[in-house]
């Protein structure tokens, strides 16, 4: 018969893995030292990601993809084989001489292999089930997945229609639609939209959401359009999408505020959030906090130009200013 040839599946045997080789790979690897800049959080990320694929490359080189031997641990006990023997002896038998002896014969010797293969099958889940009782939710998720080809991920369906190939590709997708990296212009072309002419906007809140690139922290957007899904952009001036604080500062407007500052926009004015926080006399504050933020890179050690930041644009508020200070937890 035609088609293409069956490929012998490969494996690592940890056990197996050569740790003289192991630990020579990696001085190799980490001999020159991995470059980043252990004050920031992105140059840490970075120096963990190039120790974890040393370590991975090490490993894959000392413990190379190995074809699986057919011999394994066999799928029932002697006992259970020859009860199957004994009943396909006896099947063929019943159906030569078609007596009622051998055929009775037959009957028994088929319903004790199936006894002893119920109680083989329900005595080995029982005992699986015991060994993963006491285990650790992490030890045993491991040991559900083990040598199981099955459950590597892969099909998933992307946004242009197409299906990623390999596990790698799949892990990437889901961390750009969990975790996106969030680029300007992504951002820009979705703001731009939402603040289309043609939509109605009823509101629009601007805020710092405390990721930062080069010591500056972020600007976020959430533009609620009437009858439509609410549009949330950051522009993180991190690249990093897990470089987020828990205090937030936020900038409401109306449709009206928002239509100016659509034109303002436009005409090539001064930037918007400062035009807003010039108008509630806090643009001074928002300074505050970038500064602190470019000093010590932490909101916790900015509460007090936090708190001085928020009684401004309170105080603004009292003042008929259509502007309100709201504290936004993210993770």
């Amino acid at each position: 018969m035609g088609g293409p040839p069956l490929r012998k599946e490969k494996r690592r045997n940890p056990r197996k893995t050569d740790w003289d080789k192991y630990r020579e790979e990696l001085h190799r690897r980490l001999r020159g030292g991995a470059e980043g800049d252990l004050e920031t959080a992105q140059g840490i990320e970075e120096l963990v990601q190039a120790l974890t694929e040393a370590i991975l490359k090490s490993f894959e080189a000392a413990c190379p993809l190995r074809p699986v031997g057919v011999t394994s641990r066999p799928k029932w006990p002697t006992e259970i084989k020859e009860l199957q023997l004994r009943a396909r002896r006896a099947q063929r038998r019943a159906f030569r001489t078609k007596t009622e002896e051998d055929w009775g014969v037959k009957v028994e010797a088929q319903r004790q292999f199936k006894r002893a293969l119920r109680k083989f099958e329900r005595d080995t889940w029982r005992k699986y089930c015991g060994e993963m009782e006491g285990m650790t939710p992490t030890a045993r998720l491991v040991k559900v997945l083990k040598q199981d080809n099955r459950v590597q991920m892969g099909m998933l369906k992307k946004r242009d229609g197409s299906f990623t190939g390999t596990p790698e590709e799949a892990l990437d997708l889901l961390l750009q639609d969990h975790f996106p990296a969030e680029e300007g212009g992504v951002v820009e072309e979705q703001v731009e939209r939402a603040l289309a002419d043609e939509a109605s906007i009823e509101e629009a809140k601007m805020y710092t959401d405390g990721s930062r690139m080069g010591n500056k922290t972020g600007m976020g957007f959430l533009i609620q359009v009437p009858g439509e899904e609410d549009v949330e952009v950051s522009v993180p001036l991190g690249e990093t999408p897990t470089v987020y604080q828990a205090e937030v500062s936020i900038l409401m407007m109306n449709s009206r505020e928002a239509d100016n500052e659509r034109e303002m926009k436009n005409s090539g004015d001064d930037d918007p959030v400062e035009k807003m926080l010039t108008k509630a006399g806090c643009l001074n504050q928002h300074y505050a906090i970038q500064e602190c933020m470019a000093e010590y890179k932490d909101w916790r050690k900015c509460q007090k130009e936090v708190a001085a930041f928020r009684d401004c644009i309170n105080s603004s508020q009292e003042k008929g200013e259509n502007v309100r200070y709201v504290q936004k937890n993210r993770d």
